[in-house]
């Protein structure tokens, strides 16, 4: 199965789960890319490991956990590394007690 299928997938089977209102302004999936710091550029490798590791676990927490991970990847083709962070941006509703997708503007 290809990546880009596996994502899909993953991406429909939470869904399934989660209330998804039907409007314009609810998108299934958000994305941040986090630069290393330049603080940071001239450290070992295992240093800017811990950094990457550090910011997963701190995405990954903030949008509800591993099951709204969609994908990250840490990218060193550039001039600075990065990680790309993709998810479903789910929240908890007061209201109806469960989760729900998150307007945009909320991600």
């Amino acid at each position: 199965m290809s990546k880009r299928r596996r994502h899909s997938s993953r991406l429909n089977d939470r869904l399934k789960e989660v209330y998804c209102m039907k409007r314009e302004d609810v998108k299934v999936g958000c994305s941040w890319i986090v630069t290393l710091p330049s603080t940071l550029k001239e450290k070992n490798e295992q240093d800017q490991r811990e950094f990457f590791e550090k910011t997963y676990a701190f995405l990954t927490e903030r949008y509800g956990g591993e099951k709204n991970v969609l994908s990250a990847q840490v990218h060193n083709d550039e001039t600075t590394p990065h990680l790309h962070f993709a998810f479903i941006p789910v929240v908890w509703d007061e209201k109806k007690n469960n989760v729900k997708k998150s307007p945009l503007k909320k991600c």
